[in-house]
């Protein structure tokens, strides 16, 4: 049987759920690292706000860097899964995990700061809690690498396509 599975990358608030929604619409089934990081909050009793959603996932990939795609990849081959989108790939070895995978395509979505900025804040959610100056910190250190296992950047060199999300849903 074939199957397909796109994984979306890029920074923070440039659409990569939107896109996933898109997908689904189209008879894709979306697998999100953020919903298994805020499960393992929640069960933890803890905010899910972006600290702790970053301080679960480095203990996660401490453990194994590619540990949350695999957990994605198990769950889709239980579900028995045709085709699939993985929202919010951050960290190189879970994109090369992936890239095992036959019909694997990396997608790369990315808009002006200023853009996403006023994305994060009109979405309103717990984790979005940021001022700009954090906003942009955040990203510079998820683009060089935050710690050894989220790198923004090498991941973008790794995409099949790229896309420059500067409109709205239409």
């Amino acid at each position: 049987m074939k199957f397909m599975i796109i994984g979306i990358a890029g920074p923070l608030a440039v659409g990569k759920d939107t896109l996933a929604g898109i997908l689904v619409e189209r008879g894709f089934v979306n697998y999100s690292y953020g919903d298994i990081l805020r499960r393992i909050c929640e069960e933890r009793g803890l905010p899910k706000d972006i600290p702790n959603l970053v301080k679960v996932a480095d203990e996660l990939r401490a453990k194994d860097p590619a540990v949350l795609t695999k957990m994605l990849l198990a769950k889709i081959k239980t579900d028995g899964t045709k085709d699939a989108v993985l929202s919010g790939i951050r960290a190189p070895a879970e994109a090369l995990e992936l890239i095992k995978e036959p019909g694997f395509v990396l997608v790369w979505i990315d808009a002006p700061i200023e853009m996403r900025y006023g994305r994060l804040a009109g979405r309103g959610e717990e984790r979005d809690h940021l001022s700009f100056d954090e906003f942009k910190a955040r990203e510079e250190q998820q683009m060089k690498g935050i710690n050894t296992h989220i790198n923004l950047s090498e991941i973008r060199k790794l995409a099949n396509v790229t896309i420059v999300n500067t409109g709205d849903k239409e």
